[in-house]
């Protein structure tokens, strides 16, 4: 193997190691200072609960309340979200609707308040 053929080799690894890393997924910074973040290993396919749910919806809404504090803070309450608090509720399986439902709160709160948001990105479509 000639010199140049391994220096093109060991070139491409650090490519790919590099556009790896690029893939990587972001978070923005309020996971981490809310704990949203955990070491546990991600599951993607796991299924979400309602108490999942409402936990990180209410971090969420303490974010945009500390935030948006100038411009009445999150402009709802956990209660609005309209999931069930009891305790069974908490651990059933979160369905689709009730995700755009949470979702669809603070879309419309980000819009209210002058945040760009794409066309499409509304989750009610």
């Amino acid at each position: 193997m000639s010199k140049n053929f391994k220096f093109l080799l060991i070139s491409i690894g650090i490519y790919f190691l590099i556009l790896a890393d690029s893939f990587a997924p972001t978070y923005p910074a309020w996971w981490d200072s809310k704990e949203i973040l955990s070491d546990a290993t991600p599951n993607n396919y796991g299924i979400a609960n309602q108490g999942q749910a409402k936990w990180f919806a209410q971090q969420g809404i303490e974010y945009l309340d500390e935030k948006l504090a100038a411009v009445g803070g999150a402009g709802f309450t956990l209660d609005d979200l309209l999931i069930p608090d009891t305790p069974t509720a908490h651990y059933s399986a979160l369905n689709i609707g009730q995700l755009k439902n949470i979702a669809s709160k603070f879309y419309d709160r980000l819009h209210e308040v002058g945040y760009p948001l794409p066309a499409t990105s509304h989750p009610n479509g």
